[in-house]
Formats: structure tokens, sequence, C-alpha cells
């Protein structure tokens, strides 16, 4: 499972890059390692929190903060 935070898998780089799978892929290849899920826990957490305050600003996307 890859987490969707950090450098491990960036979704918005794999909607906008066509490289970016064939590139991850390649690095868990390198390693003998395979991916069968990916975690997005953190931005996650946000969706039923009542107030978005400033404890989720280091979690949620800097396209979504403040909407």
């Amino acid at each position: 499972e890859l987490a969707c935070w950090g450098d491990h898998f960036e979704v918005d780089k794999a909607l906008a890059d066509p490289g970016y799978l064939d590139s991850r892929h390649q690095l868990l290849d390198k390693y003998g390692l395979k991916c069968f899920a990916i975690s997005n826990h953190l931005v996650g957490q946000a969706v039923c929190d009542n107030p978005i305050d400033e404890r989720h600003q280091g979690i949620l996307p800097a396209r979504i903060w403040g909407d």
C-alpha cells in the first residue's frame, strides 16, 4: 500500500504526468515490490471534521485548503 502523501505517491502527478506511474512501477520493481492499494487516509480525515481549521492545513492540498 502506497501512501498518498510525502514522496510515496502523488495523485496530482499521476493524473498530469504520463510517465509518473511508470516511474513508480520501476521503483517498486527495482526492489522486488508490488503495489495493490493506495492510501489517502490523511485527506479523508477532513471529510467529516467540523470545523475544518489550521490542524488540517498540513494535510489538505493547497487547492482545497480554505475552500
